[in-house]
């Protein structure tokens, strides 16, 4: 075989490799708009973003600087990789799951935008956030990565709400059932599952209409919320409710 078609095989090969891994990530987005299905805000690639903003957060206390640049790093990782990519809140359909993510996003940028100098002398200043808290925002919203990932592939989901202010008693709920969030994940990698702390992530209990404070939230396959169970139920009949909704293939 001689080089010129070496070359032009490796390149065939390439291309059986390439074009199927673009069919099934890129065009997944493609696939339901044709197939007239609503087409979520937060796209793959956005997602695929998210990840990488997680990592910003986590080696943001690598290198001895200071909170202000700790916060441009992870604030710049947030703008190319994740916020660019967002589709358009006027001309999509969202998803009450997908709110919650939105408004968490609006809560993030307006952090983002407090850590800046006034663009106009007559502009007062405004209190900044710590690098700490702009932190614990993002990595809440890159936790429900798992919850906005499910509605592109039309699977159910569920939320855990906890609080990291909370009573005594409140507490213990609360460390009740990330004992359950932590064995039906290890026992069921697959799930679509997320927690968050109503602390880092303001208008969770406003948005989903939780009073209670451990809450799972249960959505459906379209984001919307089909049920909410509190955390006063038994370790195992929250996890045999969850692997039931979870485990449906419907």
């Amino acid at each position: 075989m001689d080089s010129l078609t070496k070359i032009r095989c490796g390149a065939a090969l390439l291309t059986l490799l390439v074009i199927p891994a673009i069919v099934l990530g890129v065009d997944k987005d493609k696939a339901a708009k044709d197939s007239g299905k609503p087409i979520p805000l937060i796209s793959i690639e956005a997602l695929n973003g998210l990840k990488d903003v997680g990592k910003a957060v986590e080696a943001r206390g690598a290198a001895d600087t200071s909170a202000i640049a700790e916060i441009r790093l992870i604030e710049n990782v947030w703008v190319h990789a994740f916020r660019s990519k967002l589709g358009d809140s006027s001309v999509v359909r969202q998803s009450p799951a997908e709110r919650l993510a939105g408004a968490q996003i609006q809560f993030i940028d307006s952090m983002f935008a407090a850590t800046k100098l006034p663009t106009t002398p007559d502009t007062p200043p405004r209190r900044a956030p710590k690098a700490d808290y702009v932190a614990a925002a993002v990595s809440s919203l890159v936790s429900m990565e798992p919850i906005l990932r499910s509605l592109h592939d039309s699977k159910r989901s569920a939320l855990l709400v906890v609080s990291s202010v909370i009573c005594e008693c409140g507490r213990k709920r609360c460390e009740k059932m990330l004992a359950v969030y932590d064995s039906t994940t290890a026992l069921h990698p697959l799930f679509s599952m997320s927690v968050v702390d109503e602390i880092k992530m303001p208008s969770v209990t406003k948005s989903l209409g939780v009073t209670t404070i451990p809450s799972w939230v249960l959505f459906n396959a379209e984001g919307a919320p089909a049920s909410i169970i509190t955390g006063f139920e038994e370790p195992d009949d929250v996890k045999s409710v969850l692997e039931s909704w979870l485990g449906d293939k419907r």
